[in-house]
Formats: C-alpha cells, sequence, structure tokens
C-alpha cells in the first residue's frame, strides 16, 4: 500500500494524479522486467482518494503497525482486488479531482464487498504527464497532457 498525502482540495488532486501516474509507471517497470522471462508476474493497483486514520495501531507491549484505515483505504483495496492484470482502477472521487489532466476508461458501477451500493471505477490509460499509457489493446505512444498550475 501507498499513501498519497495532502492538506487540500489543490493538494487531493496532484496527490490523485500522482498515484494514478505512479500506479502507471509501476506497470510499465514490470512489464520490462517480465520482458523475457517464462514466469510473468502481474500487478493490479486499486486508487480511491478520501480521509484516511494514521497512525501506530496495536498493542502498546505486542506489535504495533504504522498504517491507514478508513472506508477510504477499504474503496481502494476492492478496487484493486476488482483491477484486472496490469490495470489501473480509480474510483469516482479519484476520478473527479483529475479527469482534466488523465484520460480514464469508465468501468460503470461494480459490486464491491462490503459497501451495500455498486460504486463507479475508471481505468486510467493516461497519466498526467504521459510518460507511459495503457488500455486493452496494449501500450500506446506516449502523449503530454496538461499540467496542474503551479502554486
Amino acid at each position: 500500500m501507498a499513501v498519497f498525502i495532502s492538506n487540500d482540495r489543490r493538494s487531493d488532486a496532484e496527490s490523485a494524479l500522482n498515484a494514478a501516474h505512479t500506479g502507471l509507471v509501476m506497470i510499465e517497470t514490470l512489464a520490462t522486467f517480465n520482458e523475457g522471462r517464462e514466469e510473468t508476474r502481474n500487478i493490479h493497483v486499486g486508487i480511491n482518494s478520501g480521509n484516511v486514520i494514521i497512525g501506530a495501531i496495536g498493542a502498546k507491549l505486542r506489535r504495533r503497525d504504522y498504517t491507514v484505515i478508513s472506508d477510504s483505504v477499504n474503496i481502494a483495496a476492492r478496487l484493486e482486488s476488482a483491477a484486472e492484470h496490469d490495470t489501473v482502477l480509480i474510483s469516482e472521487n479519484s476520478y473527479d479531482l483529475i479527469e482534466d489532466e488523465t484520460e480514464a476508461q469508465v468501468l460503470g458501477p461494480i459490486e464491491v464487498k462490503g459497501k451495500s451500493e455498486p460504486i463507479t471505477a475508471y481505468q486510467v490509460v493516461l497519466s498526467v504527464v504521459g510518460l507511459c499509457s495503457r488500455n486493452a489493446e496494449g501500450r500506446q505512444p506516449a502523449r503530454r497532457k496538461k499540467r496542474l498550475p503551479a502554486n
């Protein structure tokens, strides 16, 4: 699990964008690693934006883990589980933050464990800086998307 921390709406958008880009870079890096190998590895990436609780969880005298917990974390985990091999799925919360800086295909509502209502998921196909991209047909040529304005 990776956590991209922010403290305001602008930072939320940057964090979501960085998470989506990082997911695509991880997939491209793994594809390079897998080239020419008999046994290949696959990853699934799930991203959600929202509030979390951060801290050391566990008994004081026993094992304590520094972690994040919340419904937002659970949704990200469910999206990861729902993702096909080597894809990045993002929630509607994340998509709303980065829709102008990335390209994504809507997958529609998907049922996820622990939620009474289905959630809308999007598959990211192009990152903000266009360093890597993927779609159902495979790799696409890199393209540059507009960046978020500087502070």
